[in-house]
């Protein structure tokens, strides 16, 4: 990142040279700010793409046999919390081995227990429900927003403004910004 960074600050050098009229002080610290404070969100997002997921399995089983048991813990030994029947399905909060942690919403104090993945199979979101955004998404709204901030911000400004970016949320993520000098 380092290296990007002063590839920057040589740009915005070399602008400041060719300009007609100097560029304010003021107004290369900012852009230097913004473009720190983006590096940093780059940063971050390349931290949590490298992170494993939080769940590595399907977010949703659905039940394949009749009155399966949910069990308060992971083994065929545990107390059976309910029965579940087939085509229920499921939200996966876990899944150690071969048990799924499953969270049964709204029925009873007990909402998690465990069922064995020989008696369900993983399944696409249910109708009706959305699925959370993937990091991957996460990243490049949080990008986009911040740099979309940014191109407003120098809309206006006398001496430069963003005439176009890019974002890329490969691995590692980037983020083009070309700034154009009056």
């Amino acid at each position: 990142m380092k290296s990007i960074c002063a590839i920057i600050v040589f740009f915005l050098t070399t602008a400041v040279v060719q300009a007609q009229q100097p560029i304010p002080k003021e107004v290369l610290e900012g852009v230097a700010d913004d473009l720190a404070a983006l590096d940093r969100l780059i940063e971050e997002g390349q931290k949590t793409q490298e992170s494993p997921p939080w769940n590595l399995g399907p977010n949703w089983v659905k039940v394949t046999g009749d009155k399966v048991p949910a069990r308060v813990g992971g083994s065929s030994n545990a107390r059976i919390a309910w029965n579940a029947d087939t085509g229920e399905m499921f939200r996966v909060v876990d899944k150690v081995t071969d048990w799924y942690a499953v969270e049964r919403p709204g029925r009873g104090p007990q909402q998690v227990a465990w069922m064995p993945a020989s008696s369900v199979v993983p399944s696409p979101y249910p109708q009706g429900t959305q699925s959370a955004p993937s990091r991957t998404t996460e990243l490049y709204n949080t990008l986009t927003t911040y740099v979309t901030t940014m191109r407003d911000k120098y809309k206006d400004n006398p001496y430069l403004f963003i005439g176009g970016f890019s974002v890329h949320v490969g691995v590692p993520p980037s983020v083009t910004v070309n700034f154009t000098f009056k």
